[in-house]
């Protein structure tokens, strides 16, 4: 399994990853507001299809490095963005709509008690776009493993530009 992102349809990005378990572990982690924000983002959820999502992005306070938000990034410090819950469905799925697109984390426990989680992105309109969406999970995705791991996380600026380099390599010439 990859560790990298994919695009499996034109507006359709996909990740899959083996993460630590127990599953309602990983599943706090996705769903529960104090866990979200160690490795994505703040705000409450509204535990029920139909309900309110919200988003509080703070990436510079994921790790304990410090480091200056880049320039060109430095507008999204502290963006909200409210979504609805179009899939509830504890420990296994859970999904929402997410700035005109739609994100859905599914989960699965493995023989060996670790959990695979697919995370799975459609509605996504543009290349450029997409390039920072495959970094922004990728990097948001190993600080999740971090924190399962009782690990500190490496900065998140650090592993983005990373993997954004990367992913403009891996699709270049892709549209």
């Amino acid at each position: 399994m990859s560790e990298y992102g994919k695009r499996v349809e034109p507006r359709t990005i996909r990740f899959e990853r083996l993460l630590p378990g127990p599953i309602d572990r990983v599943w706090g982690f996705l769903t529960e507001p104090g866990k979200r924000e160690t490795w994505l983002a703040g705000g409450l959820v509204e535990h029920r299809e139909g309900g309110t999502i919200e988003m509080i992005f703070r990436n510079s306070r994921l790790s304990a490095a410090s480091e200056d938000v880049p320039e060109r990034f430095k507008e999204f410090e502290g963006m909200r963005f409210s979504g609805e819950v179009t899939r509830y469905e504890p420990p296994h799925a859970f999904a929402h709509t997410w700035d005109g697109t739609e994100v859905t984390f599914e989960l699965t426990e493995t023989y060996d008690e670790r959990v695979k989680l697919v995370l799975t992105q459609t509605g996504i309109t543009d290349s450029e776009e997409r390039l920072g969406i495959l970094a922004g999970w990728h990097t948001h995705l190993d600080i999740l493993r971090s924190r399962l791991e009782d690990a500190e996380p490496d900065s998140f600026w650090t592993l983005h530009e990373r993997y954004e380099a990367a992913y403009c390599e891996r699709e270049a010439g892709v549209s």
